[in-house]
């Protein structure tokens, strides 16, 4: 399919990318039209060139110096260079058809005509929405009209923040797209509208459309006597500008006690006296309504109860097209070019060079391709694949992926890369380009079954990587999973299953055992017989529980996403089985604290052995991430942040590298030298399932406050 995009150099482009998975609580649509946001999205067309990112992100720039002098200049600058090369995707208005919908949705059906709103109703010929955002369209609105849902959800909000009523005098100030279609709102109401912009053509189409009072310039004095030098009720700024005088001018121009709502982005260096002297309420008005922006709600599809949220985004979004479908909002005038889907750039490139002239702009599709048909492209570009490699597929496009595997696959010189998964085409497709891999695709069991590749590597949201490597594994194929391996005790016990069926080799993600650093610590202490003591510190960034690592369903949280690494770690280097775990918490009583991505666990160990893993979230990143102290036999091993290794009581000296090197390059390594026979796999899937067992304990550890016996085989046999 056709998707608009914007690279990082502020150019539009039109690329074929894969149609987007089907998942739960969403719905596939075929695009009709859709609407460029003149204001919102033409602020994308900026140079994205590394000055320029460093000019607009000054505090970014400032983490990414941190991490040079931390780490060494090779990884940000890597991290630099792969986020300059991402392509961006625009667009959050259109309407079309249901093609289908996924589990969860059962109040709509294929062939119904639709609106959709929101991050994924992008300029594309096919997209996949979640349900929330999504409305069904009155048979008498047009797909054209319907493309407005967006920025007529944002505007209907703004009237509701302004509780503007019959009878009040409201002045719009911006009559861009959302400032047109607020003043015909308004008017709705019973409302005076007063409406300022800096171009007289937009102030005469509002006037057309039923607007009282047009003003082109300068407006306070004009505003006041046509209030019988009262002042408006109601202000709405619908303009953007990184000035404040809109604002300022704005509070000029309202009465005592009048409300000021804030719409569009302008600068907000506010005149305190004219703001307290009149005792002015100042709203800000968020985007369509409650809802937007509630991962709950909008991805997940979780409802407000209308008893207690009369206006959610979904049903301002309906009452808004309800609005087209009375005439009580008129938008076909609105319409002042429609462009085909392949002559984007050229749609940009009018409102941006004449935005006097254009209000609203469409982009039409007319695309018959099967969704099935159109879930993968074949890249013509690709590398021509190598004889002797090994063909290897790779599903997820995650930062690890991109700043780690891809790099590593390629650096290997033993892979053909031959496929790149994503669930967002955009994602596969760009990738594949980068790496020239011969085929994209958002479709991972067309993937397996292509019968050239022998390898997968799986780096998808935890929650799909079990399933996935027992779906690689039957249909033969070698399997590197990132870890965690699964998620839970069935998971394991079904892949535990799956191995004992199927032959492939399965390696999970334990890269930290194969930094240099680990191996040449593993070796020194290799002659030493007695019990150690081991203290593995992680100081981490908090993310107060706001990522999808911190979903329960889609990440399982930190223990699983990050702590099994640790645990993998000291079962390695000690060569023993964890037999016992004990967890205690924080009890920081704080909203911008998660308790449970801070913990101190205690593992006991079959020979003796005894660690400590401290896990923080409440640190300072000046701190390095990662710090691993061995006690043994008055000699201590200690690893900083996999640069430096010291040694005390040893003969051999430690050692320093000239960047960190978690071990990354040589686990992939391994993991083709095991497929091709020349070496025995390091990491298998029962060092994943012992870490999978060993956080699930520690989970239960924290749920009861008491120690967990742990016999892994046991439990996954049993």
């Amino acid at each position: 399919m056709k998707q608009v995009l914007v690279n990082r150099k502020g150019e539009v482009v039109v690329k074929k990318v894969p149609v987007p998975t089907l998942q739960k609580d969403t719905i596939l649509v075929r695009v009709e039209n859709s609407l460029i946001s003149s204001g919102t999205e033409t602020r994308s067309l900026v140079d994205k060139g590394l000055p320029a990112y460093i000019k607009r992100n000054p505090g970014t720039a400032k983490s990414f110096l941190g991490r040079m002098l931390r780490e060494g200049m090779d990884r940000p600058l890597m991290d630099i260079r792969t986020k300059l090369k991402e392509l961006t995707q625009v667009g959050y208005n259109c309407s079309g058809t249901v093609i289908e919908c996924g589990s969860g949705v059962d109040w709509i059906e294929a062939g119904d005509r639709v609106a959709c709103a929101g991050g994924e109703a992008h300029h594309a010929e096919i997209i996949a929405v979640p349900k929330n955002l999504v409305v069904r369209i009155p048979g008498n609105v047009s797909s054209k009209e319907a493309a407005f849902v967006s920025v007529g959800g944002i505007a209907l909000h703004a009237v509701r923040t302004a509780r503007a009523s019959i009878g009040d005098r409201v002045l719009v100030i911006g009559l861009g797209l959302v400032g047109q279609i607020v003043t015909q709102i308004l008017k709705a109401a019973g409302a005076t509208v007063i409406g300022v912009d800096v171009h007289k053509s937009k102030v005469d189409a509002a006037k057309s459309l039923g607007m009282d009072i047009g003003i082109a310039g300068d407006y306070t004095e004009r505003v006041l006597e046509a209030t019988n030098g009262v002042g408006a009720d109601a202000a709405i700024i619908c303009a953007a500008t990184a000035s404040s005088k809109p604002v300022n001018d704005a509070i000029r121009s309202l009465r005592d006690r009048g409300s000021l709502v804030i719409v569009g982005v302008v600068g907000m260096d506010l005149e305190w006296g004219s703001l307290y002297a009149k005792e002015i309420s100042l709203f800000m008005s968020r985007s369509y309504g409650p809802g937007r922006y509630d991962a709950l709600y909008e991805r997940k599809g979780v409802d407000y109860p209308i008893s207690y949220v009369r206006w959610t985004e979904n049903r301002n979004m309906e009452e808004f097209l309800n609005m087209v479908s009375r005439g009580a909002v008129k938008l076909k005038p609105l319409i002042t070019a429609e462009f085909a889907v392949d002559d984007a750039p050229d749609a940009y490139q009018a409102i941006t060079e004449s935005p006097e002239k254009h209000i609203a702009v469409l982009l039409n599709y007319k695309s018959t391709e099967a969704a099935e048909e159109s879930q993968s492209v074949e890249h013509t570009v690709a590398e021509r694949p190598v004889k002797g490699r090994v063909n290897i597929a790779v599903i997820g496009t995650g930062s690890i992926v991109k700043a780690q595997h891809l790099p590593n696959i390629r650096r290997s010189g033993g892979f053909n890369i031959r496929t790149i998964v994503s669930n967002t085409g955009v994602n596969a497709g760009h990738m594949a380009e980068v790496y020239r891999a011969a085929r994209s695709t958002t479709n991972y069991k067309s993937a397996l079954r292509d019968k050239e590749i022998e390898a997968v590597l799986i780096a998808t949201p935890n929650k799909f990587h079990a399933g996935m490597a027992i779906d690689a594994l039957s249909h033969g194929k070698h399997v590197f999973v990132e870890k965690p391996l699964a998620m839970t005790y069935p998971e394991c016990r079904k892949l535990w299953r799956a191995l004992k069926k199927h032959k492939g080799l399965l390696t999970v993600g334990f890269n930290r055992r194969f930094s240099p650093l680990s191996i040449r610590a593993k070796e020194m202490l290799e002659g030493e017989t007695a019990p150690k003591i081991g203290i593995y510190r992680v100081n981490v960034t908090p993310s107060a529980g706001k990522t999808w690592i911190d979903d329960p369903e889609l990440g399982g949280g930190r223990i699983l996403e990050e702590v099994c690494h640790f645990f993998d770690f000291f079962s390695w280097i000690f060569g023993e089985e964890p037999i016992r775990v004990y967890a205690e918490k924080l009890t920081a009583r704080s909203s911008n604290i998660v308790d449970k991505d801070n913990v101190v666990i205690s593992v006991k160990f079959s020979k003796g052995s005894i660690a400590s893993i401290i896990y923080s979230c409440i640190g300072n990143p000046n701190v390095p991430k990662e710090s691993v102290e061995i006690f043994s036999s008055g000699k201590v091993v200690r690893i900083l942040n996999f640069q430096r290794l010291d040694a005390f009581g040893f003969r051999e000296k430690g050692m320093k590298l000239a960047s960190i090197d978690k071990g990354h390059y040589n686990h992939m390594l391994n993991f083709l030298r095991a497929i091709k026979g020349e070496e025995k796999l390091a990491v298998t899937a029962d060092d994943g399932i012992r870490a999978t067992v060993c956080c699930l304990k520690t989970l239960e550890s924290l749920r009861s406050s008491t120690p967990q016996k742990l016999d892994w085989k046991k439990i996954i046999s049993g």
